[in-house]
């Protein structure tokens, strides 16, 4: 195993999924990856009561789903784009307005 990754276990509908994982910040996004999975889980199975089992696949489909998702959402950072839209916008203001007083 690579230095600074662990193994964990995940464990979804009662099946557990074992993985390796960066560090811990990646561990936590798993664990919350599996609560949200087992949520979604349970409205499946409440509002879809017929379904058939393929629990496992289900399961860890919906996992990884999961785990890209909050991946995605924790790693967005619009502060830098927005600091340039700002600047952008006061060198326009600034170009406008010395134009205007050169004519």
């Amino acid at each position: 195993m690579e230095k600074g990754r662990q193994n964990i276990t995940i464990t979804v509908e009662g099946i557990p999924l074992p993985m390796t994982v960066a560090d811990a910040t990646e561990e936590e996004v798993f664990r919350k990856a599996a609560t949200e999975v087992q949520s979604r889980l349970r409205f499946l199975r409440t509002t879809y009561p017929g379904l058939p089992s393929n629990t496992y696949y289900y399961s860890m489909a919906m996992l990884l789903t999961a785990v890209d998702k909050i991946k995605m959402s924790m790693n967005v950072d619009n502060s830098p784009i927005f600091d340039t839209l700002n600047d952008l916008q006061n060198e326009i203001d600034g170009a406008i307005a010395s134009s205007r007083k050169k004519k």
